[in-house]
């Protein structure tokens, strides 16, 4: 009864993004910078890929990635680990990334990039239409003015990645082979 729950108030927490917030002027890069938040107390990621395992490296490829909120999660708490958010080279410095976020400015190298990182436990999440079709982790998309996500699960689970069945739950769309 404990565990349902909880699963019921995890469940509220994650709907309440997708459609409580705008009614409170909560923008939509705020959501999106919540959500992230969220995924990362919700992914499991190797042993191999978590060198200290108190600090998760979110690398973004510009500062003002999703209006700079994403800036706004350094030093959090997630699982346990402080999130420091690291502006990357993503040409060079994938490896120490356990989380990047790329921009639709970002999309034109995104083949490369995420040919390059789905080869490795690295959790990619974007705002870019279709993001999971192309071979990303993650895919925010906005339906109705709701900030909503979709996960290619295939991808997660060939890179090593364990997602919960908590966050799958709130997915809006689960691909379950790697695109």
């Amino acid at each position: 009864m404990a565990n349902w729950r909880a699963t019921s108030k995890f469940l509220g927490v994650f709907f309440c993004f997708a459609s409580c917030l705008a009614a409170y002027g909560v923008s939509e890069a705020e959501v999106k910078a919540a959500y992230i938040l969220n995924f990362a107390k919700f992914v499991e990621w190797p042993s191999q890929q978590k060198p200290n395992n108190t600090i998760l490296q979110l690398c973004i490829t510009r500062p003002d990635a999703l209006d700079g909120k994403l800036q706004q999660l350094n030093g959090r708490q997630a699982g346990g680990m402080v999130i420091h958010v690291h502006p990357a080279d993503l040409s060079q410095e994938w490896n120490t990334c356990q989380i990047v976020f790329l921009s639709a400015e970002d999309m034109d190298r995104s083949p490369t990039l995420l040919s390059t990182l789905s080869k490795h436990p690295v959790l990619t999440i974007s705002d870019t239409p279709d993001f999971v079709m192309h071979g990303g982790v993650i895919g925010f998309l906005l339906q109705d003015n709701r900030v909503k996500f979709s996960v290619n699960l295939g991808v997660a689970k060939a890179t090593g990645l364990h997602l919960s069945a908590r966050l799958l739950q709130v997915a809006d769309t689960i691909y379950a082979e790697p695109r």
